[in-house]
């Protein structure tokens, strides 16, 4: 997995401050404890920051989207001063295993036995670790795959650094079952696509379809055309082994309390992830249904670049 600062319309908002350096550098003092938000977009599968940080410039959002109102319908700047926001984007999942002993072989026979994967056996966890403990405050944004990812990665985070800590969390077309017949993609779409993209001839085509699947709008579709042109696809294929094994946890530390769907989703059925998030425990009232697509660049734009949530 990458931890990396995430570029919001190519500087930093007024709104947010973008952390001041690299994951492994942590970038909060002991002494900011109490006035910083880590904010963490779990992405989801075949993401990248540079490719995101393309998609929000293309997408062109006009800044009043991004204000949105509090709860008494005054604008969030003109509310008391807020803490500092620092936003990680997370992503590329699969990295660990092209790194380890283990090769992408042994994971396939591994997860044709059933086997869950640990988050644990990915070395980033420990990073992303060293993040929530020195904040106060801790915002998931989780999109597609990346509920999944989120449920899993922070469920092995020791439960005394999330002791005591401020967790609001949104997730947004994506469910906590992530392959599922009945809770999120069919199996047999899964299993097939991961054939596809392992394969030398069928691959590039698979992630041309793929990304029109996640949208339709011409300027975003061209970003992920030109970026998955040239992807590696081993990379990708191996993302896309161990997104929907990851290990989730026995219990709850911390719970999604939002979630947006979108009417028009090609990849999560609308009808799915809602059975899924109502078997979650989510009510009507916690759901915002969106017209919109898989991806929700004005919703993910909000979300990420807003001082304050509404929801």
């Amino acid at each position: 997995m990458q931890i990396t600062p995430l570029k919001l319309l190519g500087k930093p908002t007024a709104a947010v401050q973008l952390a001041p350096c690299s994951p492994a550098q942590h970038g909060f003092h002991a002494e900011s404890t109490n006035n910083t938000t880590l904010r963490l977009f779990f992405a989801g599968f075949g993401q990248d920051p540079q490719l995101f940080s393309q998609c929000l410039t293309a997408y062109r959002a006009v800044p009043s989207e991004l204000a949105p109102l509090d709860a008494k319908g005054s604008s969030a700047s003109d509310a008391e001063p807020q803490s500092h926001i620092a936003v990680y984007m997370l992503s590329h999942y699969g990295d660990w295993v092209l790194h380890s002993d283990q090769g992408v072989a042994q994971l396939q026979a591994e997860l044709s036995a059933s086997k869950a994967i640990s988050p644990q056996c990915d070395p980033a966890w420990r990073e992303l670790q060293e993040l929530v403990r020195s904040c106060a405050r801790v915002e998931i944004v989780a999109w597609s795959f990346g509920v999944r990812a989120a449920l899993a990665y922070m469920g092995v985070l020791s439960p005394e650094i999330l002791a005591g800590k401020t967790i609001k969390a949104i997730a947004v077309c994506g469910t906590v079952e992530a392959v599922d017949d009945a809770y999120g993609i069919p199996a047999a779409t899964y299993s097939h696509m991961c054939r596809a993209l392992l394969h030398p001839r069928l691959g590039p085509k698979t992630m041309h379809g793929f990304a029109q699947q996640v949208t339709t709008k011409a300027d975003l579709l061209s970003c992920f055309q030109n970026y998955y042109r040239n992807a590696d696809l081993q990379q990708l294929g191996t993302e896309l082994l161990v997104l929907p094994h990851l290990q989730l946890p026995d219990g709850d530390t911390w719970r999604f309390t939002h979630m947006y769907l979108s009417k028009y989703d090609a990849i999560f059925a609308l009808n799915n992830a809602q059975a899924s998030w109502l078997r979650y425990g989510l009510s009507v009232e916690q759901c915002t249904l969106l017209e919109d697509e898989h991806l929700p660049m004005q919703t993910l734009q909000h979300l990420l670049c807003a001082q304050r949530w509404h929801v």
